[in-house]
């Protein structure tokens, strides 16, 4: 397994060249993709990643499955279907019909 891992090391380094900064950005500087980084919309996906997690962990070792703590934690970071016919449902992965 050791060898596995220095020949895939080394065909790494000598063949593998990404592309920099400005080969992909040719036209936008670092502040003007700093200003358009959406930082509440990753504030709120890692919140509501976390919040996933942490049920799926919670459920079945320190909680039981059923217990209010593990369901609610899941329920929180998802969008709930709306009885509304004119409202779009945009996430509605973790719950049936």
């Amino acid at each position: 397994m050791i060898i596995v891992n220095a020949i895939s090391g080394i065909l790494y380094f000598f063949f593998y060249h990404p592309p920099t900064f400005e080969m992909k950005h040719k036209r936008r500087s670092k502040m003007q993709v700093f200003k358009d980084f959406d930082f509440i919309g990753c504030l709120l996906f890692t919140a509501g990643l976390l919040l996933f997690v942490m049920g799926l962990s919670w459920g079945g070792s320190l909680y039981a499955w059923k217990s209010g703590y593990v369901p609610c934690s899941q329920s929180i970071c998802k969008w709930r279907r709306i009885t509304d016919a004119d409202s779009v449902v945009l996430i509605d992965t973790l719950s049936g019909p």
